[in-house]
């Protein structure tokens, strides 16, 4: 009985199917991921407002690092230290399951983390505005960072 499917087609198929999935593996680097001309990888961002969420006195000003390995992330979320992953594809962004220390504080500052914290879960896009990164969740500003230099980030 004759193959119903000439092996050279098959062949050929097989090739293109291997050359899409390699040609689309080839996507945005996150190597290289940019926020106003200036690499994402090592930089440094403080919170300088969180609308809806005022950051009491006894919290320490939440910071977010984006490491120098793409994808990861770290800082301060008001009391504990944060870490965690994101996901950066143009305008998209999105944490990952983030964790925190487990260091205790005033009752305002550890209510103010969690709030903090969850509205980070929630952003889907960012945008820079007037030199500020203002992270978005559905066209709503949940929180806006100033970049500050490595010595200002440890200063905190």
């Amino acid at each position: 009985m004759k193959s119903p499917i000439p092996p050279q087609f098959a062949l050929s198929v097989l090739f293109a199917l291997l050359a899409v999935a390699l040609f689309s593996a080839c996507g945005p680097d996150r190597d290289t991921a940019e926020i106003d001309g200036q690499p994402l990888a090592g930089s440094n961002w403080r919170l300088v407002e969180a609308p809806g969420l005022d950051v009491p006195e006894s919290a320490i000003s939440p910071e977010l690092r984006f490491g120098d390995e793409p994808g990861h992330l770290s800082g301060s979320s008001g009391v504990n230290r944060v870490t965690g992953p994101y996901t950066m594809e143009g305008s998209q962004l999105t944490f990952g399951e983030l964790a925190t220390t487990r260091m205790g504080g005033p009752p305002e500052a550890m209510e103010f983390e969690s709030r903090y914290l969850e509205s980070l879960r929630s952003v889907d896009t960012w945008r820079m505005r007037g030199g500020y990164l203002e992270l978005v969740r559905g066209g709503t500003v949940v929180a806006v960072f100033r970049r500050v230099s490595e010595n200002e980030a440890d200063e905190s």
